[in-house]
């Protein structure tokens, strides 16, 4: 990781992780395994897009990712003249997330 943070014209937002309980290993029957989830990185990485719409810094996005919670984002900036590029590495998408970008790199 340490990097790809120095990649130039490449940022790197990272989140917080919560533990949310316990949840059933699904190829071990019986056996409990921890359950994590990241937290707080679409709420940074969307006011990142929002920030760089408005100042003009950019005129495409490719946005990383697949979870629907970046529609709103995705909406502002294109309607500040962005172009978005979804690149979700081969992973399901929501059809609203995909719809909503103006090019799908899947």
């Amino acid at each position: 990781m340490a990097n790809i943070i120095k990649e130039d014209k490449f940022a790197v937002r990272k989140g917080e992780l919560s533990f949310t309980g316990w949840k059933q290993d699904l190829h071990k029957p019986g056996h409990w395994k921890p359950d994590f989830r990241q937290k707080s990185v679409d709420m940074k990485v969307g006011l990142d897009m929002a920030w760089m719409a408005m100042k003009h810094t950019v005129d495409k996005l490719v946005l990383i990712a697949g979870d629907s919670d970046f529609v709103a984002p995705i909406k502002f900036v294109r309607k500040e003249g962005i172009q978005v590029y979804l690149y979700r590495m081969g992973n399901h998408a929501k059809d609203i997330l995909i719809d909503n970008c103006d090019f799908d790199l899947k």
